[in-house]
């Protein structure tokens, strides 16, 4: 059998005797000796005379000459999305669209009103019930919204029969939230811990009190109860911090940051990073980041924040078998009158409804698209595919520019030579 180098290795280093090359597709790392590389990369090439071949073949630097790796890729893609083999589901319920605040760059666009009722949440519970297969081991649910909290009856009500049915079932429940965090009171965070089985949430703050306001239309008052809130919680759950950056706002994170970590009751419970803001309503006027310029400053926080945290380590961007877990067809999201959609961004659009809790799903167009989820030609050839997947595919059909990659090979580099300890 004839081989050749992968088309997915990327030089992170080199100097005068090696190379260190990684591989994007089997994230191995190797320190090569440039005439081995130079070996390697000629065509065609002689394994005999290459010291740990074996090894360079298992850890997918080097690979069989008739293997189309971008198919390879494509292949595990289909498998995830439509495998039934997949011991986890996932599903986003939005009990509500109301929200207390109105952020500038929400998605979300819709005039409904509604607050799920008990009739449409039994619904529900017997909707995800029939997706789950003998191969289900977990579940997870996130609660969205508009702001959950506003729900929260009827969050605590249908988490008590969500938790019943997967006891009985000996299936793994996985609760979470994703909130302001204006209304978390202390009451409130012990009934989602204690009967609503949460234990993780997500907050997002968009800057220091002004600017907080400023983009959520909110007033100090929300303001400072949202940073006690966020005090509190960190007894209860695990606290991701969502930091939103946009060219206007980021210098105040890291003050944020350093404050929240500085007056939380637990701070092993304390999560925090940095998010690129997307400006899906196109009311942002050029201030929100390019991905370059993004990932640059995120790798300049994140430096700076694991000087504080015991592992000290970048996360290098993995492998991924699907850009996000909504691509998997048995995942969804539900909205408050029990309407289906493939993605939280999409929720409220009455257009972009797939199907509903009561008659399933209607197999139209817009899922099957989502299900097929086609990328763009550039995507072929780039050697960052196996960690991106082409992006965001809502990014790609909705927003006016067509940057919907996820990472940089600058970025990729920089996080793996900090591992490596190359400056």
């Amino acid at each position: 059998m004839k081989y050749i180098a992968s088309h997915y290795n990327l030089v992170i280093h080199e100097n005068e005797q090696s190379i260190y090359l990684y591989n994007t597709y089997s994230g191995a790392l190797a320190k090569l000796e440039k005439r081995v590389y130079e070996s390697i990369n000629s065509i065609p090439f002689d394994e005999n005379g290459i010291e740990f071949f074996e090894k360079l073949v298992s850890e997918g630097f080097v690979v069989p000459e008739q293997l189309n790796e971008f198919n390879r890729i494509l292949l595990n893609s289909k498998k995830d999305i439509y495998g039934n083999y997949s011991s986890e589901l996932s599903f986003v319920i939005a009990p509500t669209l109301l929200c207390n605040l109105q952020c500038i760059y929400c998605f979300e666009h819709s005039s409904c009103n509604d607050i799920m009722n008990m009739e449409t949440g039994k619904s529900i519970v017997h909707y995800i019930l029939s997706t789950i297969t003998s191969d289900t081991k977990k579940v997870k649910i996130s609660w969205f919204g508009g702001e959950p909290l506003i729900a929260f009856d009827v969050i605590k009500n249908l988490s008590k029969l969500l938790k019943d049915e997967f006891k009985e079932r000996n299936i793994e429940y996985f609760p979470s939230m994703i909130t302001n965090g204006t209304l978390l009171t202390e009451d409130k965070c012990k009934i989602l811990v204690e009967e609503c089985g949460i234990k993780k949430i997500q907050i997002t703050i968009d800057g220091e009190c002004e600017t907080y306001c400023n983009m959520k239309h909110a007033t100090k008052e929300q303001y400072y109860r949202l940073l006690e809130n966020i005090f509190v919680a960190t007894k209860y759950f695990v606290v991701s911090i969502r930091l939103n950056a946009t060219k206007d706002n980021y210098y105040e994170l890291e003050n944020i940051a350093e404050y929240l970590k500085k007056n939380c009751l637990n701070k092993n419970n304390l999560k925090t990073y940095i998010a690129q803001v997307v400006d899906y309503s196109n009311s942002m006027d050029n201030k929100c980041f390019s991905l370059n310029e993004f990932l640059t400053k995120k790798i300049e926080f994140d430096l700076k924040e694991i000087k504080t945290i015991s592992n000290g380590h970048l996360d290098i961007p993995k492998y991924r078998k699907n850009y996000c877990g909504a691509l998997r067809y048995r995942n969804a999201v539900i909205g408050p009158k029990g309407e289906l959609y493939k993605c939280e961004h999409l929720i409220g659009e009455e257009d972009k409804i797939i199907g509903d809790v009561f008659n399933g799903l209607y197999y139209n167009d817009l899922y099957l698209e989502f299900l097929n989820n086609d990328f763009k030609p550039d995507c072929r050839e780039c050697i960052l595919f196996p960690k991106c997947l082409g992006g965001c595919p809502i990014q790609r059909k909705q927003l006016k520019h067509e940057e919907s990659c996820c990472i940089t090979i600058e970025y990729l580099i920089a996080c793996l030579k900090n591992e490596l300890g190359i400056k």
